[in-house]
């Protein structure tokens, strides 16, 4: 078994090293998450790989690693808190706990190289080293758990509030969590191990830990590779309809763009609110006009318009307002009622995957109307008719038709 764990520590610590470079000397994305995964990937496997070395004799024959034990662990639960506010896009509105776990990883780091400056042949100093390494895990599990709670909290709320749509890509994230948690359970127990046994932990009350981890770092390598996959894809299709002519929809006159559809866009109107005027307009206090569409732009921005269930009362719980000054914001600002505001944001969305991505195109009218929030396809159809003048039927064959 203990060999076992020895070749699977080594073998998944090379393939994470693989992983990692291959999605920071390869990787053509401009999502600043992405790296912070790949970092996360590297860093798990430099770990995994210092475990090896701790548990291998012909290592530890000749020096004692625990001086220059790195706390590589330290640094999953920050870059992972980095790569979620990134990747879901709200990094502005949280705080840069990265910068600050960098500093406390580096501090740990001067900490340990001070123990070997003394003396570590000294078995006095060799015992005050290993007390401190057990009060370091114990800090660091305490702010890892912290930042990942954080996290899942930041994930959770995103969704709850309906500015994260609860979409496939992001299934895998929320696994991680899940995932994560226990990976946790199983560092917590070595460590109240070492605290009843004072400071004295027998290496295989990490094997679990151990090997979860290892398993971790394939199942993200996978994970991202998917991903990327997905996002080359998507990239590549997009590229495709940019640069060859006869896939611009703009270039038929038998098949109409979006803007010759003159489909309400429902951009928010740049409103100067130095004076009260356009408040007094609506009868709604000024400050909460500012608040509402400010929120309003969120929620187009990240597609709340698909949820299936959405409605006036419902999305005022969400903007934290109430459904008549929602209403008058709507309707003076966005010139249309709430559910032509709504109808305008999902047909228009429809549009845009349509001409943008022939993949769209192979979907049944079902499919379309779930992915941008309808209930069932037949509602679809009539508002895609009255503001389209086309069956969704009509309009994907006239796509295929001048695309082919």
């Amino acid at each position: 078994m203990k060999y076992f764990l020895d070749y699977f520590l080594l073998l998944s610590s090379l393939h994470g090293f693989i992983f990692s470079f291959v999605f920071l000397i390869f990787l053509n994305v401009k999502k600043r998450g992405t790296y912070y995964m790949a970092f996360l990937i590297l860093i798990m496997s430099l770990n995994n790989l210092q475990s090896w070395f701790l548990v291998n004799p012909s290592f530890t024959k000749f020096f004692n690693f625990t001086y220059i034990e790195t706390p590589w662990h330290f640094m999953v639960a920050p870059l992972f808190y980095a790569f979620l506010v990134d990747f879901i896009d709200v990094k502005k509105s949280y705080l840069p706990l990265l910068h600050l776990a960098i500093f406390l990883f580096f501090s740990f780091i001067t900490i340990r190289l001070g123990f070997l400056y003394f003396n570590y042949y000294d078995p006095k100093i060799s015992f005050y080293l290993e007390m401190y390494a057990t009060v370091e895990e114990v800090i660091s599990i305490l702010i890892s758990l912290a930042i990942f709670a954080y996290s899942f909290y930041i994930f959770k709320s995103q969704i709850k509030n309906k500015i994260l749509i609860k979409e496939n890509y992001l299934t895998w994230i929320h696994t991680f969590f899940e995932l994560g948690t226990v990976a946790y359970v199983f560092w917590l127990f070595p460590l109240i191990l070492a605290i009843i046994l004072h400071f004295k932990v027998p290496m295989y009350a990490y094997y679990p830990l151990q090997l979860f981890s290892s398993i971790l770092i394939y199942w993200l390598g996978y994970q991202m590779f998917i991903q990327l996959r997905k996002l080359y894809k998507k990239n590549a299709n997009l590229k495709r309809n940019q640069n060859t002519k006869r896939y611009d929809i703009s270039y038929q006159r038998n098949i109409p763009t979006i803007n010759q559809l003159e489909i309400k866009t429902c951009s928010i109107k740049k409103v100067d609110f130095s004076n009260s005027i356009e408040g007094k307009k609506i009868n709604v206090p000024q400050d909460i006009v500012e608040k509402i569409l400010f929120r309003l732009e969120k929620f187009e921005k990240n597609r709340g318009y698909t949820s299936k269930n959405i409605s006036l009362s419902s999305l005022s719980k969400k903007l934290n307002t109430n459904t008549c000054y929602l209403s008058k914001v709507i309707n003076h600002h966005k010139n249309s009622s709430f559910s032509t505001y709504i109808n305008s944001l999902r047909i228009n969305d429809v549009l845009q995957q349509l001409q943008n991505n022939i993949y769209v195109r192979k979907f049944t009218i079902k499919a379309i109307a779930t992915e941008v929030g309808y209930t069932n396809s037949d509602s679809f159809s009539k508002v895609f008719f009255k503001i389209t003048g086309y069956k969704p039927s009509d309009y994907i064959k006239n796509l295929n038709k001048h695309t082919d």
